[in-house]
């Protein structure tokens, strides 16, 4: 069901979080929540090259984390996953870190 949060939500969304957003910037965001932020990351990142810099993948996160743990004195480090979109489930560029105890389907928004 869609509540009046969920709308709000949806228009600041495609509004980019400002309230007088440029054309580009609206048309980017509705791509965005069509497609999921990670394909429309990937589209900006081939129109602008500059932007590539930007990207971190789940895999480097990982190994920096792993890094961290064992420095830590070998604690187990934490698992990285995908975000995904929470009314079609299409991954994001956003990046979620669980414990290692929890497995990334049960930390997924309902």
């Amino acid at each position: 069901t869609t509540g009046p949060a969920q709308r709000v939500s949806l228009s600041a969304s495609l509004a980019g979080g400002r309230e007088a957003a440029p054309a580009g910037q609206r048309l980017q965001a509705a791509v965005m929540n069509l497609l999921g932020s990670r394909a429309g990351t990937a589209l900006r990142a081939r129109m602008s090259p500059l932007r590539r810099q930007k990207h971190v993948s789940a895999d480097a996160l990982s190994e920096l984390l792993a890094g961290f743990a064992a420095a830590d004195g070998g604690t187990v480090a934490p698992r990285v996953a995908a975000a995904r979109h929470p009314l079609h489930g299409l991954p994001l560029a956003s990046l979620r870190v669980f414990s290692a105890a929890t497995k990334a389907h049960e930390g997924r928004a309902a």
